[in-house]
């Protein structure tokens, strides 16, 4: 969402239309599959970041060309350190609650197979639409391949690429971290490869071997053929860093 508004021809949805229950702009569940007949949408170029788990907004999408879906993909260890954080912060979580018992526990497992259907139903076999996929880990190795990627996607009669664009959206994407002098690890409020500093082994394997269970491998596969750009990000690893632990042998 953050990379979309930096084009500067986007405007968050009303807030009429929003979601209350998050802080971002997000479409209410009672307008999100009648999108196509909201008035607002005809009249200029909006945003909104969802969390899907609908495979029937698929249909929504497709009997609307307008609509454009970005979908962002990232490493799972990290998803679920960042998961974990963000539910303490929302007091979802105890802050007292270490990771451990979390691993222990059947909440991880939910959001994992949450996590995992979302990503089945926009990128599995049956698929009855194919989001723009962008990879977290590929914004932070080669911003500029990725930036490049969306544009083409987008096809917005304002929006051309250029390196200055290159340069001033990564900036102010990275804002914080380039004025502190560490922009190179860091995309937004994630680190990539994060996970290490807060899962062990075991609980690595765990969270690995379950992701297999449900079929994850499988859906990676139809990734990579269908974004063969993202082929270095989903080959080794579970959508992680490059040359890292293969994601087989780290559930192993």
């Amino acid at each position: 969402m953050q990379l979309v508004r930096q084009f500067g021809v986007f405007h968050r949805i009303p807030s009429d239309y929003q979601n209350a229950q998050w802080k971002n702009s997000s479409l209410s569940p009672e307008y999100l599959e009648r999108i196509n007949e909201l008035s607002f949408h005809h009249y200029s170029d909006y945003f909104c970041k969802q969390h899907f788990h609908r495979k029937r907004f698929a249909k929504v999408i497709i009997n609307d060309p307008r609509i454009k879906m970005i979908n962002i993909v990232r490493d799972l260890r990290d998803m679920a350190v960042s998961w974990i954080f963000h539910q303490k912060r929302n007091a979802q979580i105890p802050g007292e609650v270490e990771i451990g018992e979390l691993f222990a526990s059947k909440q991880l497992d939910e959001w994992l197979e949450n996590i995992i259907r979302h990503q089945r139903n926009w990128h599995g076999k049956s698929a009855l639409y194919v989001p723009h996929l962008m990879s977290y880990e590929r914004l932070h190795v080669d911003f500029d391949a990725s930036l490049r990627d969306l544009i083409g996607f987008l096809q917005h009669p304002t929006i051309a690429y250029s390196k200055e664009m290159s340069r001033t959206m990564f900036r102010q994407t990275n804002r914080r971290e380039v004025a502190s002098g560490d922009c190179a690890a860091h995309i937004r409020r994630g680190y990539v490869g994060d996970y290490q500093n807060y899962l062990s082994e075991e609980q690595e394997a765990k969270l690995c071997g379950l992701a297999i269970e449900l079929g994850y491998s499988e859906i990676k596969d139809q990734m990579r053929r269908d974004f063969p750009q993202l082929e270095p990000y989903l080959q080794v690893t579970d959508i992680g860093l490059p040359g890292g632990p293969a994601w087989r042998g780290a559930a192993a």
